[in-house]
């Protein structure tokens, strides 16, 4: 009868431990690179010093004194990038490799470029992808322009990276028309979808949005840039509401008083109870209180909250003889165009530290 030890070893021998899925980019790398693809670490065989003629980050870090840098008695290196997308890593790591038979052949689905312009930026690296961009992206080379679809809001990240200031203007403006509010505060898209989870990733150029992690309301007092996308949302949004209740505040002002005064051109106090009176159906119509809310609890975009004001109808007294013409007791021409010119007034989102990053990227690509 075999002792404890022998069972314990006839044991361990029938369950050998499984080992890390190994990719060479290098046969006689000296540095293994340990990553995660759904939990599941996968090791990298690379070399050093071709990763660092590859970008100046990856050089940084594998020579001097960086623990990085040092071997064991082996004389392997070793690192751990935990946080990155091993698919966009290989990418990287192929290519510093002159490995470009193994490199994608044809166009990348949006989530796989998307993670791959993120990687290359983290390294400062994206100089390196040129010749390949079109092909992945299948876009005109030397310029890069992508389809637009809710949902894909990380688009913003690639233009700002790729340095197309002009694409990159156009979406954001149209971004900032389009955030709404959710239930729980959070910002979201026309669709719903949240822009910023709790729970996972999501990447836009730095101080965007207006904090790189803000995702709810709760952190929109303080420190946010003021042309960041989120408060152009909420000055839009309040100049809007300013001109709509400035109406609602000049009649009852005119009424408040010891003396009401007439705001009708003929004095006629029944006109101003049809103007007033349609002006409030029209805000309860439109799901806004008689009083003006504040600007954060506004749910809607601005796009929609611009499609109910500009549903606001005020009705006209009607006429009695050819000298009392109600029609300047009616404020919804100008009113209207107010409102139109607030929206065309909107100012840029993007930030003047985007424009010099996309400058830099801009002549590094073209």
């Amino acid at each position: 009868m075999p002792d404890s030890n022998e069972s314990e070893a006839v044991s361990a021998s029938s369950h050998p431990q499984t080992l890390p899925d190994t990719s060479y980019f290098d046969d006689d790398g000296d540095l293994r690179i340990l990553v995660y693809d759904e939990d599941v670490q996968k090791v990298f065989v690379a070399s050093s010093k071709a990763m660092s003629f590859a970008c100046s980050p990856w050089k940084r870090m594998l020579a001097g004194d960086f623990k990085e840098a040092q071997a064991d008695l082996s004389g392997m290196k070793e690192i751990s990038l935990p946080e990155d997308d091993p698919r966009a890593l290989s990418i990287l790591l192929n290519i510093a490799h002159l490995r470009f038979d193994n490199l994608p052949k044809g166009i990348m689905s949006f989530e796989a470029f998307r993670d791959l312009i993120v990687l290359s930026n983290k390294y400062c690296a994206t100089v390196i992808l040129k010749p390949w961009l079109s092909t992945w992206a299948q876009v005109t080379p030397g310029s890069y322009h992508f389809d637009y679809t809710c949902g894909r809001e990380e688009l913003l990240f690639i233009y700002w990276e790729l340095g197309e200031e002009e694409e990159m203007e156009k979406l954001a403006r149209e971004l900032t028309w389009d955030i709404g509010i959710n239930k729980d505060g959070q910002f979201v898209n026309k669709k719903g979808k949240v822009l910023i989870p709790e729970d996972s990733y999501c990447y836009y150029p730095p101080g965007f949005l207006g904090k790189e992690f803000l995702s709810s309301l709760e952190s929109l007092s303080t420190n946010i840039h003021p042309d960041s996308m989120l408060c152009l949302r909420a000055q839009t949004i309040s100049c809007m509401l300013d001109e709509l209740y400035g109406y609602v505040s000049r009649y009852r002002t005119a009424y408040d008083q010891e003396n009401p005064r007439a705001l009708c051109k003929f004095g006629r106090r029944d006109c101003d109870s049809l103007v007033f009176g349609s002006l409030m159906l029209s805000l309860q119509r439109a799901g806004l209180d008689f009083e003006q809310p504040s600007t954060e609890i506004i749910p809607w975009s601005v796009h929609t909250l611009f499609d109910k004001i500009m549903d606001v109808e005020i009705s006209q007294f009607p006429r009695e003889s050819d000298y009392d013409d109600h029609s300047y007791c009616n404020f919804y021409k100008g009113f209207r165009k107010s409102i139109r010119d607030i929206r065309g007034y909107l100012a840029s989102p993007v930030l003047e530290s985007h424009r010099v990053h996309m400058e830099r990227q801009k002549e590094l690509l073209r």
